[in-house]
Parts: C-alpha cells; structure tokens; sequence
C-alpha cells in the first residue's frame, strides 16, 4: 500500500493557522485576552530575532508551540465550534486547487492520503474531514477537566517532531510502504519528514528547501517562496 503525506500551511494551503485563530477570536469576541497575550509576548521576540539572537528555527517554534495558549481555558465544545468556523471560513478557501489536484490524482491511483501538520490535532481532523482525508497528524494539545491548559502534548509536530509524529501514527498502518510513498512539503524544517519516503516533493518551497531539493534531485512543484 502506497501513501501520500501533505503539510497544510504554505503547502496545501496560502494561508496561516495562527492567523486563522487570530481572525476567529477576534470575529467571533473569543478569549482575546489569551490572544493578545500570545501575539503581543511573541512579537516582542522579533527583534532579538532580527538580531540573530534567537534563530529562525526557535522563533518558529516558539510560535507554533505556544499557539496553544490561545486555547487557554477553552472547553472541547467551544474548541469544536472554533475550529469548523476556521475550517470553513479560513482554510477552505484558501485550499490551493493546484495541490488538491495532486491530493485528488493520489486518491484516483488508490494511495492512502494524510494532513501531517503543525496545526492541533483536533483542528486538522475537522479538515481532514472536509478533505476525505484517511489520517491526519498534528500536534495534541493538553486538557483537564474538559478544557485546554495552554499547553501541548509533546512532541510538537514541527522538524523532527513532525517525523516523530508520523511513525507513532503508522503502527497503525503497516500495510504503508515508505519507500514506494509521497510526501508534500514547504519549508526547509520539513526535511525530516520529507526524507521518510520514497518520493519528497518541495511545494512552493523556501529558498533553502528549494536548494536542498535542487541538491538531492527532489522535484519542485510551485514557485519557489521570497526569504
């Protein structure tokens, strides 16, 4: 059995998780304290960012990982109800109809077909729905008593955490085999879960994915992205 895996931001979508949970709150008058706490602590970040101080690879992770906070004393009902308005008024249209082509093409020759993503877990499942997807992998976030703590269940689905994620979630499915698989990426931290398969693809890449593409003979579908 032949599978093939898709990042979601910047891959098979233009647009951000993070931005999509900054236009709900706001939209729908959602735990705005969490928000601007989460927005406002990390922008503060930027400059030691610009400075070199803290590299690109940790303020990036910095922002995915604490994006739980967002979700800060939320309950799973008013989880679920954020995460379908997110789906359906941020992440649909923005879908790229020329990566869901590829997505579609892979259902027609009969592979399994999986969201591996940064975003939460229960947020890509909602996706993953909408998409007819066969599995998806994100990052977990914590709970107790029925309501997010803010924080993420480790490993955080990013770099190697990303590949970490995904062999976890294919013990469910020995039938899959990697070497004959395909994965879809965007940027230079998805190296690791690009090289678990037979087939990586850099999709609209960022420079150094792109030149780590061009030097490992990977195919590159899409524009390669401005630093």
């Amino acid at each position: 059995m032949e599978a093939a895996f898709f990042d979601l931001d910047g891959t098979l979508f233009t647009g951000h998780i993070w931005r999509a949970i900054v236009l709900h709150h706001q939209t729908r008058k959602t735990n705005r304290l969490a928000l601007k706490f989460y927005i406002y602590s990390h922008i503060a970040l930027l400059p030691f960012y610009k400075a070199g101080i803290i590299s690109r690879k940790k303020y990036y992770i910095l922002w995915a990982r604490n994006m739980a906070w967002t979700m800060w004393r939320m309950s799973e009902e008013q989880a679920e109800e954020a995460f379908q308005w997110i789906t359906e008024h941020y992440v649909m249209p923005r879908i790229r109809p020329e990566v869901l082509e590829i997505w579609e093409h892979h259902r027609e020759e009969g592979r399994k077909l999986f969201l591996v993503s940064g975003t939460f877990q229960a947020l890509l499942e909602i996706i993953g729905e909408r998409l007819k997807a066969d599995g998806v992998v994100g990052t977990l976030l914590e709970t107790k008593d029925g309501r997010f703590t803010g924080r993420i269940i480790e490993p955080l689905c990013f770099g190697e955490g990303k590949a970490q994620r995904l062999r976890a979630e294919l013990v469910r499915y020995p039938e899959i085999e990697l070497a004959r698989s395909y994965a879809y990426a965007d940027s230079i931290y998805d190296v690791p879960f690009l090289e678990m398969v037979g087939t990586p693809v850099a999709v609209y890449p960022d420079p150094e994915l792109a030149e780590y593409a061009h030097r490992k003979g990977w195919p590159v579908f899409g524009k390669v992205r401005e630093k």
